[in-house]
């Protein structure tokens, strides 16, 4: 699933970037502060989505493999966002 997985968060990422950047601006805030709403809105929560695939039961389903590997990609993009809008904030 790794390929799968890399190319739909990756656009994932890049979607929910994008509309939080531009929800930021729709609201006045600045570039900066529009940059980390976009950040904060592109990464899931792995804890809530496993809780809710053992609660219906849909562990054993084909398409949990992927999204657990989009969930993992979405991390190790989520470090790489964290040093960079550290990085650019600084």
């Amino acid at each position: 699933v790794g390929k799968s997985a890399s190319i739909t968060a990756s656009f994932e990422i890049l979607y929910m970037l994008g509309v939080g950047y531009l929800v930021g601006q729709l609201l006045g805030w600045s570039k900066m502060d529009s940059l980390f709403l976009g950040g904060i809105l592109s990464i899931s929560s792995t804890t809530i989505i496993v809780r809710a695939f053992d609660e219906l039961g849909m562990k054993g389903k084909s398409f949990v493999s992927l999204v657990f590997g989009v969930l993992i990609v979405e991390y190790l993009i989520a470090i790489l966002l964290l040093v960079l809008l550290s990085s650019v904030a600084a």
